[in-house]
């Protein structure tokens, strides 16, 4: 990432990660509405939704892992 300073660089090498996802499901829908669920290294869940449009493609990203109503399973 050359387009950010040397200690911006530094400061993500020591503080963040990037983690690989297991695909646990995926889901299509009549609309072609993807869902797909994600395992975390940590055992949680996320669900991400490809959503078809008009010329483009809407893709929606949780921002929370794990539901504590448990609605999220593989």
């Amino acid at each position: 990432m050359s387009n950010i300073s040397k200690g911006l660089r530094a400061q993500l090498e020591e503080k963040a990660r990037i983690n690989h996802l297991v695909q646990e499901k995926t889901q299509v829908s009549k609309d072609r509405t993807t869902k797909f669920l994600f395992k975390l290294e940590d055992n949680h869940f996320i669900e991400t939704v490809l959503i078809p449009e008009r010329g483009h493609f809407t893709l929606c990203i949780s921002s929370q892992a794990g539901c504590a109503m448990g609605a999220v399973s593989a």
